[in-house]
Order: structure tokens, then C-alpha cells, then sequence
């Protein structure tokens, strides 16, 4: 496999050696992500914020998954032929993740490449933090893909969040910029997609919303505890997994519970009352919106040794509200909720302003072209 990674990357950097060559970066701004077909909350806000402050150059935006077949990695692999012409032309190219073009390439020395992390605050460990643990990469993967270079800025929305992230990309302290990211502003502003969930789910506003949102689990999610702990006469429980999770859960869960695949996480989240997760960062995107916000970790001695966290939850603000255990969980819902504990928490990890933040970091975009 080692051998194979390297004769991929020389095979890269040869075709992209042609691309410098007849090519030259201009005004131009590209936008990369495999985490999903569509554009970003982040992507779509940033796109409109630096058309509207009048650039005049090109905006590019390539977003695309690694679909799990061999058709679909041949697939990505021509793809990342589109992303080197792209950011061969390109003075500025933004990712919202690991982009195999952007990190394995020699790239000109006056191109800035920006990391927006697809996530306000980081719960588990990633990258360089996870080295060599069972849901992480092998050392010798990260060498030879090289995980996490050639980031020239890195945006964060807190001293404390940049720490983390410069650590995990194994980049250096000065490289952080603090900056919102635009999902802020769509989380607090956006309206509620309302009308279009009640026409798909007549019912779902009769009674109060607990969504239930997981992190990225690669496997089939246990949903059994749902049943066992919620009051179904008190709540309408909505499952969304995580995007790169399969679906095909209907089947395996009680019938009263929602599993949606037409509305977005983000859409949910603002509809819903409750929010229960596990260690995905929408918990602290839903505290937000002052939502209800419960941690159900029923896993943790495993995911800690086997991933790894960067928060102790059980150790922060939130922690009367983040268990491992059903019966915990079923008598903290019944609880009357404390949202002091959420603003104590959000403000430790979210310190910029969050007036205006897709124009903030547009204009930090724009000046770096």
C-alpha cells in the first residue's frame, strides 16, 4: 500500500510540474471539499459575501465526496485533475478539510491556501492528534499523503479552538487567524425552514422536536436506546447521521421515529427543541440557538482510546447534561434545563465577533488575492 500511496503522489506531481509550467495563478479564488456533492453553509456564505464587497476575479467552486466503489474513486481521481487546474490558476484556494491536491502538490510560493475546519468547536481528536489510533490514520499514511500541509492560514473562532487545530494539522502557532466562520451567521440569522418540514411531516410541530444528531460513526448506529429512553408522548424524535454515514435505519428503529434523508442537519437543528448527540460539534452549533443540549456518550471509555477527545465534556460547563448511561440520560430529559451552562460554554470557545461573519472573512479572502 506504501508503495502504491508514493507512485500515486510522484504520478500528482508530475502531471502538476505541466499545470505550473502553462499556467499562472490570477484573480482568482477556488473553493474545494469533499465532504459533501454541494457547497458548505461556510462555502455558500463566503461565495456571496465576496461577490457582493465587489470582486472582480473569478470564484470557482469544486465540491465532490470519494464515493465508496471503485467507479467512484476512478471517478475522484479525474476529479483531482479539475481541482490542479484550478489551483494552478488560483492566488487563494479555501478547503473545509483534508484535500489530497492541495497537501501532496508543490504549489508556487505567492498561492495561500486557507483551512476552514468543517466544524465552530472540536470534540474528538483528528489528524496529527489521532496518529496510529484504531479510527485514525497510520503514521506512515500521513507521511505519504501529507496530512495536513501546505495551509498558509488556518481560521478559528477562539484561542482555545486554534490551539487545537494548529495541533492537529501539525502546523505552527502563526498561522492561526481568528475569524468567524460563516455558518455562525447562518445558525443565528437564517429563518427556519418551517413551512417546508410541516409539509413533510404534518405532525412533527404537535409536539416538542428532540433531534438526534451523531458524529460520524463509518458503521451501522445503534438507534435501540431511543426507544428505551424517550417519551414518545411528550416528544417527536427526528435521527439525522452524519452525511458520509449510510441511511437505510427506517427498518431498525421504532416507527415513530423520523429518519430523515430531505432536510439538512443545520435545518433540523434550528426547528428542533432538544438536541441529543455524541461528540459531533453541532452540540455547540445548537447552543447557539440556546437549543436544549444533551450528550449522550455511551461509548466513551472506547471512542477516547480508540479516537481520542479534545474535551473532557464531563469536566466543562455543560457537564450536569453529557452522560454515559441510559437511565441518566432518560431523568436528565425530564430535568428543567439550565442555559446558563451553554453560555458559559460557548463563550470559552467562541471569542470573535459575530456580527457580519461571512463579510469578516471575505474581506480577510479578498486581501490575501
Amino acid at each position: 500500500m506504501k508503495a502504491i500511496l508514493f507512485l500515486a503522489v510522484f504520478a500528482l506531481r508530475v502531471a502538476y510540474f505541466f499545470f505550473k509550467l502553462f499556467l499562472k495563478p490570477k484573480e482568482k479564488i477556488t473553493f474545494l471539499s469533499r465532504q459533501s456533492n454541494t457547497p458548505s453553509v461556510d462555502f455558500e456564505y463566503l461565495e456571496k459575501a465576496i461577490k457582493a464587497q465587489g470582486f472582480k476575479g473569478e470564484v470557482k467552486m469544486l465540491c465532490k465526496m470519494i464515493a465508496p466503489s471503485l467507479m467512484g474513486k476512478i471517478a475522484y481521481a479525474f476529479h483531482i485533475l479539475a481541482q490542479m487546474y484550478h489551483i494552478a490558476t488560483s492566488r487563494v484556494v479555501v478547503i473545509d478539510g483534508y484535500n489530497i491536491a492541495v497537501c501532496v502538490l508543490k504549489h508556487k510560493k505567492d498561492q495561500k491556501f486557507v483551512q476552514l475546519w468543517h466544524a465552530l468547536n472540536i470534540v474528538k481528536k483528528f489528524g496529527y492528534g489521532a496518529l496510529d489510533k484504531p479510527w485514525g490514520h497510520k503514521s506512515s499514511t500521513a507521511k505519504a499523503m501529507c496530512m495536513h500541509k501546505n495551509y498558509t492560514h488556518i481560521i478559528a473562532c477562539s484561542e482555545a479552538s486554534g490551539r487545537v487545530l494548529c495541533e492537529f494539522f501539525g502546523a505552527e502557532r502563526d498561522k492561526m487567524v481568528l475569524l468567524p466562520l460563516p455558518r455562525i451567521e447562518y445558525i443565528l440569522k437564517s429563518p427556519q425552514n418551517h413551512a417546508a418540514i410541516k409539509e413533510a411531516y404534518p405532525t412533527v410541530f404537535e409536539k416538542p422536536i428532540l433531534l438526534y444528531a451523531p458524529t460520524f460513526r463509518g458503521e451501522q448506529v445503534d438507534l435501540s436506546w431511543i426507544e428505551k429512553t424517550v417519551d414518545f408522548g411528550k416528544y417527536n424524535v427526528v435521527v439525522k447521521l452524519h452525511p458520509a454515514d449510510k441511511y437505510g435505519i427506517a427498518d431498525k428503529v421504532d416507527k415513530r421515529v423520523i429518519c430523515d434523508e430531505n432536510f439538512s442537519s443545520f435545518e433540523w437543528m434550528k426547528v428542533c427543541d432538544s438536541l441529543v448527540t455524541d461528540y459531533s460539534g453541532m452540540g455547540f452549533e445548537a447552543m447557539l440557538r440556546n437549543k436544549k443540549v444533551y450528550y449522550y456518550l455511551y461509548d466513551y471509555k472506547d471512542y477516547s482510546q480508540n479516537n481520542g477527545l479534545n474535551l473532557d465534556l464531563f469536566s466543562e460547563e455543560i457537564s450536569p447534561y453529557v452522560t454515559e448511561n441510559q437511565d441518566d440520560l432518560k431523568r436528565i430529559l425530564e430535568k428543567e434545563y439550565d442555559f446558563s451552562k451553554i453560555q458559559k460554554f460557548t463563550q470559552k470557545y467562541l471569542s470573535v465577533s459575530t456580527e457580519n461573519c461571512a463579510d469578516q472573512l471575505a474581506q480577510f479572502i479578498i486581501s490575501l488575492v
